[in-house]
């Protein structure tokens, strides 16, 4: 059978016209090609997180610790015994501190000792003498009638009682024989009584006129006196 004139689709027995179907279909397909773009578009990578890196405290080369520690600065002073020293009297039984490069002999002829200073110039160690020492034994302190005394002074030396003297051997007495010739010259000396015996022993500690006087009241205040020995 035949249908004259423009066809009607219907819908639930409603009609739509032939121009209602071809909006219904480009709307269809225009609805596809969305969806299908959409479906195989990927979604953008997330953002890798960043990690924060921390500088890690350097680690000390192995060469810092082979490196040696600086030594420590030496001791520029000694202990000098005198027991140490060869041949001393029985009568000097005593010690103190004196410069490192200094050093000490017995005078075995005269009973006394010698410190002195091998890198001065000279050609006996006498020569480089800076303090000599001798020794009496007294009930009081005395000084030679060969020697003029300059001054006197009552000190303490080492919690023993001295005196500190300035003397200079007077015109017309012979040297001191083996002794430095600055003995014989104007020089400082400090007796030091070692007890309160009635007969004690008395050190004499005679210093070079050159020596500086701090040096030299340093090195007695670093004295240390045994108990006086047994002299005959």
């Amino acid at each position: 059978m035949a249908v004259k004139g423009p066809y009607r689709v219907s819908c639930r027995g409603m009609p739509l016209s032939q121009k209602t179907v071809g909006i219904l279909i480009g709307i269809a397909i225009v609805l596809g090609v969305f969806l299908f773009f959409f479906r195989h578009e990927e979604p953008p990578p997330s953002p890798t997180p960043k990690t924060t890196l921390s500088a890690a405290p350097p680690t000390p080369s192995a060469e810092i610790y082979q490196t040696p520690l600086p030594s420590p600065t030496p001791d520029p002073t000694r202990y000098a015994a005198s027991t140490s020293i060869k041949s001393v009297s029985p009568a000097f039984n005593f010690g103190f501190y004196i410069p490192r490069e200094w050093e000490a002999e017995a005078v075995k002829q005269i009973e006394s000792i010698n410190i002195y200073d091998p890198r001065l110039p000279g050609g006996t160690n006498l020569e480089k003498s800076q303090i000599f020492i001798r020794y009496f034994r007294a009930n009081n302190f005395l000084t030679l009638p060969s020697v003029k005394v300059l001054s006197r002074k009552e000190v303490t030396v080492a919690e023993h009682p001295a005196i500190d003297y300035i003397i200079e051997k007077k015109p017309g007495y012979p040297n001191f024989p083996r002794q430095p010739l600055w003995r014989n010259q104007k020089h400082r000396v400090t007796d030091v009584r070692t007890s309160d015996a009635s007969q004690a022993v008395f050190y004499v500690f005679a210093k070079h006129p050159d020596l500086d006087d701090i040096l030299f009241e340093s090195i007695l205040g670093t004295l240390k006196i045994s108990p006086e020995p047994s002299l005959p």
